[in-house]
């Protein structure tokens, strides 16, 4: 018995520690987080609006814009005022001779 614990001995395990490899990772994931918050790419500067402005840009967008608003039961309006599938381009047409070429902003 002490002959074969002893060729067991004398074997070289051939396992790789990982330990090493993974503080390694951790610590360059932990310097990239650090990295990418301190310096970010100008295309990810924004512009937010002021405090003190009290207009919404949903009120702009409604006041500048063509609006069109079909609701669940199929109902057509333009601009707040009721249409129908057979007069939508009359009244279209209508809206933009007095508002010029603006934005169709549709609502489903």
């Amino acid at each position: 018995m002490s002959m074969v614990s002893a060729q067991q001995d004398d074997e070289v395990m051939a396992e790789i520690n990982i330990t090493p490899f993974t503080d390694v990772l951790l610590v360059l994931l932990i310097i990239f987080m650090i990295l990418a918050a301190l310096v970010a790419p100008p295309g990810f500067e924004k512009q937010l609006p002021d405090k003190n402005d009290t207009s919404t840009p949903i009120q702009q967008k409604k006041q500048d814009n063509i609006e069109v608003l079909v609701n669940e039961t199929g109902v057509i309006y333009v601009d707040g005022k009721r249409s129908d599938a057979q007069h939508i381009y009359a009244d279209m047409a209508d809206v933009r001779r007095r508002k010029g070429d603006k934005h169709v902003s549709l609502t489903a």
